[in-house]
C-alpha cells in the first residue's frame, strides 16, 4: 500500500495561525520556525525519510493542490488507490464553517467514483486548502488518514465526517444526505434519511508522540505562504532533501 507524508510547512512554526485573508505572510516576531537541525532529526529520526533514498514528491503553493497531483498520480497508474496518509499540518484540513461540507454530503457523494474526481473549485462550496481532505475521502482514495497534531492546534474538526458524529469513534464516515432535509432539518436527521460511506480509521498523535514505522512511498509539501512567516523558507530546502520532484 502507497503512503503519502503530505506536509504544510506551517507545522513547523511554534503557533498556529488562523485563517487570513489579505495574503501577507506572518510576523516573523510573533512566529518562529523550527531551526534546520531539529526539522532534520525530526524527518529522520521520525518520519523515517532519508536523503540517500529519496521520495517522489511535489512541493505546492496552497495545499488543495496535493489532491489535484493525487488525482494526476492516480489516473497515471503511479499510485494505487486506496493509500494511506499522514497529515503534518498546523490544521486539519478535512474542513471549516463555509458550505462545502453541503455540497460534499448533499451533491458530491451522489455521484459516481469516477466524476467524484472532478469536484467543484468554486469559493463558496468547492475544494480548497482548509477542506481538501474531505474530497479525497469522498473519492475514497484514503485508507487510513493519521493527524500528526501540533502542540498548539485548535480542534477545527467536523463532527458531521465522523462515525456517529463522534470525534472519539477513532473513525471518519462521509454521509449522503438528501439536500432539502439536510436544509429543513440540519443535524437532526433520521438515520434512515442517510447513506453511508465506508470508515476509514483515523488516528490523532502529538507531535512529541509521533514515531514513523512503515517507509512512506510519496511526500507532498505545501508552502502555504499565508500561513508562515518569510523566515520559514530556510526549512524548504532542508526537506527538499527528501524527495525528488515529479
Amino acid at each position: 500500500m502507497d503512503r503519502i507524508l503530505d506536509i504544510d510547512l506551517d507545522f513547523f512554526l511554534n503557533k498556529v495561525s488562523e485563517s487570513r485573508e489579505n495574503g501577507r505572510r506572518l510576523k516573523k516576531k510573533k512566529y518562529f520556525p523550527w531551526g534546520k537541525t531539529t526539522l532534520t532529526s525530526f524527518l529522520e529520526n521520525r518520519c523515517l525519510l532519508s536523503s540517500q533514498n529519496r521520495l517522489k514528491g511535489r512541493m505546492v503553493k496552497h495545499h488543495h493542490q496535493a489532491f489535484f497531483f493525487w488525482r494526476k498520480l492516480i489516473l497515471t497508474k503511479e499510485v494505487e488507490i486506496p493509500f494511506e496518509v499522514v497529515h503534518l499540518d498546523a490544521h486539519s484540513d478535512i474542513g471549516v464553517a463555509d458550505w462545502s461540507w453541503i455540497y460534499v454530503t448533499s451533491e458530491l457523494l451522489h455521484k459516481p467514483l469516477e466524476e467524484r474526481i472532478f469536484p467543484d473549485e468554486s469559493l463558496l462550496k468547492g475544494i480548497n486548502e482548509a477542506n481538501y481532505l474531505a474530497f479525497a475521502l469522498a473519492c475514497r482514495w484514503i485508507k487510513k488518514l493519521t493527524f500528526v497534531i501540533h502542540p498548539k492546534w485548535k480542534n477545527d474538526l467536523i463532527e458531521v465526517y465522523f462515525k456517529d458524529f463522534d470525534f472519539e469513534s477513532n473513525s471518519i464516515q462521509l454521509k449522503k444526505f438528501d439536500q432539502k432535509v439536510l436544509f429543513e432539518r440540519s443535524f437532526d436527521i433520521a438515520p434512515s434519511s442517510m447513506e453511508m460511506e465506508p470508515e476509514v480509521p483515523v488516528e490523532f498523535i502529538p507531535l512529541l508522540d509521533y514515531k514513523n514505522v512503515h517507509p512512506f512511498t510519496i511526500l507532498t509539501l505545501s508552502h502555504s505562504k499565508e500561513y508562515t512567516p518569510k523566515t520559514s523558507d530556510k526549512l524548504i530546502k532542508v526537506i527538499k532533501r527528501y524527495f525528488k520532484a515529479i
